[in-house]
């Protein structure tokens, strides 16, 4: 199980626009198999990232954290799942302060996290509204569905 430092805060933004994740998956392939060798790494780079977030999450580094999230989108904008709109978001997101920003999902549009301090929570959400988008402020570590 996945364990985080108390403390982790998120704003989602919704950028409104829908894309067919088998349509994004299917470009990325297209885009992948014109140049398997050079391009493979991008994929690679992602999977780092990933692995060195794990300690970040133990210890509640939030900026450390950030910084690895950015340098997963520019990853991800680099195999061309991004949007405009999603970039708007995460310029604006990190223009008012957040940690880090990154487009979630498949991409192509949908939504972006972006990792904030409690102080800078509202700056952000109003920020990625003012961008355009949606903004949501999820809890984080709260307690799930339970069967009785």
């Amino acid at each position: 199980a996945l364990k985080w430092a108390p403390g982790m805060t998120i704003v989602v933004g919704n950028t409104g626009v829908r894309a067919g994740t088998s349509e994004v998956n299917a470009r990325v392939r297209m885009w992948l198999a014109e140049k398997a060798a050079r391009r493979m790494h991008y994929f690679e780079t992602i999977g780092a990232l990933t692995r060195a977030a794990v300690p970040c999450l133990e210890s509640g580094t939030w900026d450390e954290l950030g910084r690895l999230l950015n340098l997963n989108q520019l990853a991800l904008d680099r195999i061309g799942v991004s949007c405009p709109e999603c970039d708007r978001l995460i310029d604006a997101a990190l223009e008012a302060g957040a940690f880090g920003a990154k487009i979630s999902g498949s991409g192509g549009g949908g939504i972006i996290i972006a990792l904030a301090s409690r102080e800078k929570k509202q700056t952000v959400a109003d920020a990625i509204t003012r961008a355009g988008g949606e903004a949501l402020m999820p809890e984080i570590g709260v307690s799930g569905a339970h069967v009785i």
